[in-house]
């Protein structure tokens, strides 16, 4: 099968986050199966750096990678991608593929996709990857919608999710009908778990005892994340357990003045660490020596979460609110699913608190079956079948 990916950005484009990554892992494992996939991509890297010295095309792990350049790296980095040249190769390009798959969603490049595969009918499967909602009311997201992101929820052949959370928000643009929606889960690279740091690195690090129960946050510091919910039920946790610490772990996004202050007023200050962020085996050893792993998200809008998954390969038993989308992939046996409330989180942190972290080798084995990038690969290699055969059929 030809696969054509259309991503805003593309590997070494880190500083974007996750949507590269999960882009490059999942055309690398379609690849590995055996199809031909193309990405055409931008130039972007970071808020300073484009990705230079690139030739078109360039065989990158396998995967046929198309780059052109944006008009405004400044724009880029805020999302505005302003790419003519891909634009006019999206349009040559895409009677040559069986199908079309576009990542992200108020992008001019996804809309640019979806009209040229109207042109040639050519299959067009959309994964937004969290990008549908308009938490901060915007107008500009507003008026893309009206006028771009509706046909385009519309009209794809297919619009994945990563999970029933995610798919509840399309409605919030417009209706997309059952039949049009998958859903398949983020994936995990689990190689990156196979050598963990010694046990007691992050306590060492950080000056914490070897038998101090350690309840570990880490996500970015915004309101939205639930941090201040989590303050809260770990001063009811201090209750049973007094000697407990509560960490958090990522790059502050407005709200760690009020989580300090709120440390302060709950008479915590000596019992609640901030890092800020870690990265690569910082964080593995932090994720390790948590006694629970804790993502207390606060409302619809955390369409996975990632770093659930992140916490079980280290072997750490985890709480999630019911709003975060990993919850629905997950048994009881590795995690407790929480409202978003404080008893019942304390409860679920209690819980944990009080059992056995599961089984690495079991959960192991779980995370490979349900979410290693091979088994992705297959969820998302049955839905570009599925729409070919229904293509042949009419």
């Amino acid at each position: 099968m030809k696969v054509l990916q259309v991503a805003p950005v593309f590997p070494p484009a880190y500083a974007y986050g996750g949507p590269p990554r999960s882009v490059y892992n999942l055309s690398k494992a379609l690849v590995d199966r055996g199809h031909d996939v193309t990405v055409l991509t931008t130039d972007a890297k970071d808020d300073t750096e484009r990705v230079r010295n690139y030739e078109n095309p360039e065989n990158f792990d396998g995967i046929e990678t198309l780059r052109y350049r944006n008009l405004s790296n400044r724009l880029a980095w805020q999302n505005i991608h302003l790419t003519p040249m891909l634009w006019a190769r999206t349009h040559q390009l895409v009677s040559e593929y069986d199908v079309v798959h576009t990542h992200g969603f108020r992008l001019l490049q996804t809309w640019n996709a979806h009209l040229a595969t109207r042109r040639v009918e050519t299959p067009h499967i959309h994964q937004p990857r969290g990008s549908v909602p308009r938490a901060d009311g915007s107008r500009q997201k507003q008026l893309f919608d009206k006028l771009f992101g509706k046909r385009v929820l519309a009209e794809a052949e297919c619009v994945i999710a990563s999970s029933e959370s995610e798919a509840s928000q399309f409605s919030s643009v417009h209706p997309v009908g059952n039949k049009q929606i998958e859903t398949v889960p983020n994936g995990i690279d689990l190689d990156k778990f196979d050598l963990l740091p010694d046990e007691g690195a992050f306590r060492e690090e950080y000056g914490i005892g070897s038998d101090v129960p350690i309840v570990l946050f880490l996500s970015r510091l915004h309101e939205r994340k639930g941090g201040g919910l989590l303050v809260s039920a770990f001063a009811d946790v201090r209750d049973s357990y007094p000697d407990a610490k509560l960490v958090f772990v990522g790059p502050d996004e407005g709200a760690r003045e009020a989580l300090e202050q709120q440390v302060d007023d709950y008479g915590l200050s000596d019992d609640v660490l901030f890092t800020g962020p870690l990265y690569d085996e910082a964080k593995l050893a932090a994720y390790r020596d948590a006694d629970v792993f804790v993502l207390p998200s606060t409302d619809r809008h955390e369409s996975f979460g990632n770093v659930v998954l992140e916490a079980l390969a280290c072997g750490t038993s985890v709480v999630v609110t019911r709003v975060c989308g990993v919850a629905e992939y997950l048994p009881g046996r590795f995690s407790i699913t929480a409202e978003p409330s404080e008893s019942s989180l304390a409860a679920g942190i209690r819980d944990l608190l009080t059992g056995l972290n599961p089984d690495r080798n079991e959960t192991l084995s779980f995370l490979k079956s349900e979410f290693s990038w091979a088994a992705v690969a297959d969820r998302t290699e049955s839905i570009y079948w599925k729409l070919l055969e229904t293509e042949d059929e009419a």
